[in-house]
C-alpha cells in the first residue's frame, strides 16, 4: 500500500507504460512506472550514491540510495517496474513499498 497521507495525483498511461504519480500534503512525491517493452534505458546520476542488488519477497531488486533520493527497478511478470522517492527514507519502508506494489 501507498504510505499514509499520500493520494494518488496522476496517472498516465499509453501501449506499453502506466506512470502513477502520489502525493501528500508537504508536496513531496512518489513515482512509480510500469513499462511492458522489450528494453528500456532509465537515466541515474551513480556519481552521488551507491547501488546494492537485494531480495525483496521474491523479488530481484537493484536499489540506488544517495543523500537526495531513493529508487528501485525489477521486472516481474514480464514488466519493468521503477519507484523513485526524491528524498531520503528508510530502507525498510521503501522496501515494505516494493513488496506492496501490484500490476496495474
Amino acid at each position: 500500500p501507498i504510505p499514509e497521507g499520500f493520494a494518488e495525483a496522476d496517472v498516465k498511461r499509453n501501449d506499453t507504460s502506466i506512470v502513477t504519480i502520489y502525493i501528500n500534503e508537504d508536496g513531496d512525491i512518489i513515482m512509480l512506472n510500469q513499462i511492458a517493452q522489450p528494453s528500456y534505458k532509465q537515466m541515474i546520476d551513480n556519481e552521488n550514491g551507491k547501488f546494492e542488488n537485494k531480495t525483496i519477497g521474491d523479488l530481484s531488486v537493484r536499489v540506488y540510495v544517495s543523500n537526495e533520493s531513493t529508487q528501485a527497478s525489477w521486472i516481474k511478470d514480464g514488466y519493468y517496474f521503477s519507484l523513485s522517492y526524491p528524498a531520503p527514507i528508510e530502507q525498510q519502508v521503501f522496501e515494505s513499498w516494493i513488496a506492496s506494489i501490484k500490476i496495474k
